[in-house]
C-alpha cells in the first residue's frame, strides 16, 4: 500500500478526519459480514491514500493537486488504475480554465479512471461541483434503496444529489449508484465519529449518506471491470460503466423516471459492467491532449431555453423545468443508444476569460476560492440516522499485477 501525505507530511497512514477510510472501505473492504457477502465492492484491492484534506475536511486547490500529481507519479509503481476524488469545490469557471480539472484531465489521459463525486448541494439544477463538472470523469450522483434492498419499486433519487446541467452544457453527473445508509470502517477516534456518533452501527463501522459513497461504489465497480480487462482505457471503462446503467423509467405513464440531469445514464450496473463485451469508448470527439494544450475546449449539448424556463438537449431529447420528475421527455428518447449526446460535443473557441455561456456569464472577476470542503448543503433531516459525509483523502487503486 502507498501512502502520501500534503496536509501534515506524516509518514505512515493517519485519517484523523475518517472520511477517507469509510469510502477506503466501501472500495476494498475484504472482511464478510453476517449476511456471508464480502463488505467491499472490490475485496483486497490494493489501496493508495493520499491525504489532501485537514481533520475537519478542508484543504486547498494545491494540496489537491499535489496529491493527483502524486498519483500520476507513481502510477506504474504502485500499478495505479483508478482515482476516487471524493471532494467538491464551487464552478467558478468553464472546466478547462479550473486547476483543479486540469490535473484530473491529466490524470485522465495517463491512464488512470477517476471517478467523482457529484456533491451533495442538490437537488436543484446546476449543484454539481468541481471536479465532478469535468466532462472527461466518471462522476457519481446517489439514489436510496429505501431500507429494501430487494426491492427496486421503491427506490428514488437522494434529494441531496447534486444535479446538472454544468455551465459549459454537460450532462452531469453521468450515473447514479446507493449513497444512502452506507456502512464502512471508520476509527472510532476520528473527527466524524466524533461528531456523529449515532452513526455507529458496530465496532469499527458507521453510517454515512452521500455521492461520496455513490462515488466509492462506482470506483469499486471500476476496478473489478480493470482485474477483469486490464487493457481497457479510462474512456472504455467509462464507456461500460454509462453503457451498461439502467434508465430510471416510471413504466406506468412510459416516461423516464428522473431527467438525464439527474440520473445520468442511470444507475449502475456492476455485473453487466465488468462482464459486458459492450466495447466502445466515452468522450468520443475530444480530443484531451489538445484541451490540456490550450487548443481546443468543448461544450456539452445542453442549453436554457429562456422563453420556456428550462434546459434542452440539442436535437429536442427532452427538457426539465427543475423539479423531480418534470422532465417531459417520452423513454428512450434519450438512452437508446449510447453516446447519442455525448459523442458529437462542440468545440471551444473562446480565449480564457471570455467564456460567456447560455445559463450565466464569467470573465474572469469572480474572485477565486480555491477551498475544497465537505459539502454542508446536506439534508440532515434525510432518513433518521444518516450524517453528512466529509472529505479528507483521494483514494488510488491499484490492480494487483
Amino acid at each position: 500500500m502507498g501512502w502520501a501525505d500534503f496536509v501534515d507530511g506524516k509518514k505512515s497512514p493517519k485519517d484523523p478526519n475518517g472520511h477517507g477510510t469509510h469510502i477506503a472501505g466501501i472500495i476494498a473492504n475484504s472482511q464478510v459480514g453476517e449476511d456471508g457477502e464480502w463488505n467491499g465492492m472490490a475485496p483486497g484491492a490494493n489501496i493508495v491514500s493520499v491525504r489532501v484534506l485537514n481533520k475537519e475536511g478542508f484543504g486547498t486547490y494545491e494540496q489537491v493537486i499535489q496529491g493527483i500529481q502524486w498519483a500520476v507519479k507513481n502510477k506504474d509503481k504502485y500499478n495505479i488504475k483508478v482515482m476516487n476524488l471524493s471532494l467538491v469545490s464551487p464552478v467558478q469557471s468553464p472546466y478547462w480554465a479550473d486547476p483543479l480539472n486540469q490535473a484530473v484531465t491529466r490524470a485522465w489521459a495517463e491512464g488512470i479512471t477517476v471517478v467523482v463525486a457529484a456533491g451533495n448541494s442538490g437537488p436543484d439544477p446546476m449543484t454539481v461541483g468541481v471536479p465532478g463538472n469535468n466532462p472527461y470523469v466518471i462522476t457519481v450522483g446517489a439514489f436510496t434503496d429505501n431500507y429494501t434492498p430487494n426491492d427496486w419499486n421503491d427506490d428514488y433519487l437522494a434529494p441531496f444529489s447534486a444535479a446538472g446541467p454544468m455551465l459549459d452544457g454537460f450532462v452531469k453527473p453521468d450515473v447514479v449508484a446507493p449513497g444512502a445508509h452506507m456502512v464502512s470502517t471508520m476509527h472510532p477516534n476520528s473527527y466524524l465519529a466524533h461528531q456523529y456518533k449515532d452513526a455507529k452501527v458496530a465496532l469499527g463501522y458507521y453510517k454515512i449518506a452521500g455521492t461520496s459513497q455513490a462515488a466509492a461504489v462506482v470506483s469499486g465497480i471500476s476496478t473489478l471491470a480493470l482485474a477483469e480487462n486490464p487493457d481497457l482505457s479510462p474512456d472504455e471503462v467509462k464507456f461500460r460503466v454509462m453503457g451498461t446503467a439502467f434508465p430510471w423509467v416510471d413504466r406506468e405513464n412510459d416516461l423516464a423516471g428522473y431527467s438525464i440531469w439527474q440520473q445520468g445514464m442511470g444507475r449502475v450496473n456492476a455485473p453487466d459492467t465488468v462482464y459486458t463485451d459492450l466495447s466502445g469508448f466515452a468522450n468520443v470527439g475530444m480530443d484531451i491532449e489538445a484541451d490540456l494544450a490550450g487548443k481546443e475546449h468543448y461544450e456539452g449539448y445542453t442549453y436554457y431555453d429562456a422563453e420556456n424556463e428550462q434546459f434542452v438537449l440539442k436535437g429536442g431529447f427532452g427538457t426539465w423545468a427543475g423539479g423531480f420528475g418534470t422532465w417531459a421527455g417520452g423513454f428512450g428518447t434519450w438512452a437508446g443508444g449510447f453516446g447519442t449526446w455525448a459523442g458529437g460535443f462542440g468545440t471551444w473557441a473562446g480565449g480564457f476569460g471570455t467564456w460567456a455561456g447560455g445559463f450565466g456569464t464569467w470573465a474572469g472577476s469572480v474572485p477565486w476560492d480555491d477551498t475544497v470542503y465537505n459539502d454542508e448543503a446536506f439534508v440532515t433531516s434525510f432518513m433518521a440516522g444518516e450524517s453528512p459525509s466529509l472529505t479528507s483523502t483521494t483514494t488510488s487503486i491499484g490492480i494487483s499485477k
